[in-house]
């Protein structure tokens, strides 16, 4: 990595730059957030002798960093300083130093007295003090509690509280944190799912609420839709007509690694985007689709809590879901969407699902990490150390499949998270502004097994966000996004084993409930089930 010192910096040391990118390398953290923070703070630079007080500092206290703030008032210490301060005292001084400064410096003192101050100090004490404070803190606590305060706190603690459940109903619990709503009609492309608000569903068109750039760009299109009364999503699948399709969705893994994703934490969705073909022999995941398209590639993927389509049974009962994947497939100015459903019943952990939450909780930590140093002095500042770990190239082959016995090169199988091959389908449309239509979903009948945990995660990523400024961005509505039900006027239909037997079948052996579809029809590829 390329390093820039801001030139307003000016005599800075590069001994420092060079001390502070090896701390970056064993710990991960941020130093451009440094520079930024020397470059705004200009009047505080470190002064010339630094590597020697570093060296001494490291030597004698290697866990501590002096302060860089000088005290208010002189300290109660009675003994000569070895470092003369830099700075004038507003008061006289209780001792003479033995290098007595000469004249004034910008500079503070960067060795604190062996005496306690006359005045408290705005940096925050890592032991508790021994008598309660009468005012709240404006800093997080370093422990919990074991009784509730009288005060409330200022700061979130550091610490969570109690465990979560882990009922396996598929409940999703609210925010803490309403969603977040501009002041003011500026900000016209403002969106949220709250019904009650200006901005939500109801009024998406009226207020011309900005597509997703990657829907519009798939689509051409960024005429807003959602107020059109045709062929809106999601719906409640409940089939009328017949099976339209003749075989499974036919699919390639392509030839862009793992590492080539780019994840992004949306205010409405978590997001992979796959990279764009670069010829023939490296190209990202793509699918065909029985009597609708060719092969076609694979522009992102969406993770959406709680499911936005519900299932209505035999029975007549609405079944939802916990949480809905979709992957858009750019089909010209059209979109085929795959999508599935995710479950926790079971409380199974999902292998192939846990890369891509780690992820996505890196993203969301270093966020909470770069906000929380942003009210720091750099030598407060913590560290956060990825979740995510490459796997090698023999862990990859176990989990995601030998890419030699599928079409493609890659080291994943982007379809391998699909729990069927059975789906329905209909025409419908996006199911976030422009509502675009010309949509086609392909929506798989049966769920994806994940852990409790997995999906406590996912809702935290998703809910917790905060955007550039750290304030929260998510606009979730009741710990959701998901647009409302919309009225059905389109046809939907739904293939079974009925209609074909299925393609690599060994991919969902002893994955599927007993009798699912007819077990049978998996060619005998799965003893268990002879």
């Amino acid at each position: 990595m390329h390093i820039v010192v801001p030139s307003q910096v000016g005599s800075f040391r590069l001994f420092v730059v060079v001390f502070l990118w090896q701390w970056q390398s064993l710990h991960g953290f941020q130093l451009n957030d440094l520079l930024d923070t020397m470059e705004r703070d200009k009047e505080n630079l470190i002064p010339d002798n630094i590597e020697d007080i570093i060296s001494n500092v490291l030597r004698n206290v290697p866990s501590a960093f002096p302060s860089l703030t000088p005290s208010s008032s002189p300290t109660s210490s009675m003994s000569p300083s070895t470092y003369p301060s830099t700075i004038p005292s507003s008061r006289p001084s209780m001792a003479s130093s033995t290098h007595p400064s000469t004249k004034p410096s910008s500079h503070p003192s960067l060795i604190p007295t062996s005496g306690p101050s006359e005045f408290p100090s705005w940096t925050p004490s890592l032991t508790p003090s021994l008598h309660p404070s009468h005012h709240p803190s404006f800093h997080p606590s370093i422990h919990p509690s074991h009784s509730p305060t009288q005060t409330p706190s200022i700061a979130p603690s550091l610490i969570p509280s109690t465990p979560p459940t882990t009922s396996h109903s598929p409940t999703l619990s609210s925010s803490s944190h309403p969603s977040q709503e501009p002041t003011n009609d500026r900000s016209r492309g403002f969106w949220t799912y709250n019904p009650k608000s200006k901005y939500g569903p109801r009024n998406w068109e009226s207020r011309n609420a900005k597509g997703d750039r990657l829907f519009v760009k798939m689509t051409g299109s960024s005429t807003n839709r959602c107020e059109d009364k045709q062929k809106q999503s999601p719906i409640v699948l409940d089939p009328n007509a017949a099976c339209n399709d003749d075989h499974q969705i036919h699919t390639q893994r392509g030839n862009k690694d793992f590492e080539t994703l780019e994840f992004q934490v949306l205010p409405q969705a978590l997001r992979v985007v796959f990279p764009p073909d670069e010829g023939t022999n490296n190209r990202c995941p793509r699918a065909d689709f029985s009597n609708l398209s060719d092969i076609i590639p694979a522009g992102f993927m969406d993770v959406k809590m709680p499911a936005e389509h519900k299932i209505e049974n035999e029975q007549g009962d609405i079944i939802s879901y916990p949480g809905e994947i979709q992957i858009y497939h750019d089909w010209g100015e059209k979109v085929v969407i795959i999508s599935w459903f995710f479950d926790y019943a079971q409380d199974e952990h999902n292998e192939q699902l846990e890369d891509f939450i780690r992820m996505w909780e890196d993203i969301h930590e270093n966020r909470l990490t770069t906000c929380a140093n942003r009210k720091r002095p750099f030598w407060e500042w913590t560290f956060h150390f990825p979740k995510f770990q490459k796997r090698s190239a023999q862990e990859m082959m176990r989990i995601w499949g030998d890419p030699d016995e599928y079409s493609g090169t890659a080291d994943y199988d982007l379809y391998r998270l699909q729990p069927t091959a059975w789906y329905y389908g209909y025409t419908g449309s996006s199911t976030s502004p422009p509502c675009g239509t010309k949509v086609y979903w392909r929506i798989q009948d049966l769920p994806m097994k994940i852990s409790h945990d997995q999906y406590l995660r996912l809702q935290r990523v998703l809910l917790d966000q905060r955007d550039e400024d750290c304030k929260l961005s998510s606009i979730s509505y009741k710990g959701g996004v998901n647009r409302p039900i919309q009225k059905r006027t389109q046809t939907v239909w739904k293939c079974n084993a009925d209609n074909w037997g299925v393609r690599f079948p060994e991919v969902w052996c002893g994955k599927w409930p007993e009798g699912y579809h007819g077990v049978r029809k998996l060619r005998g590829a799965c003893p268990e089930h002879e």
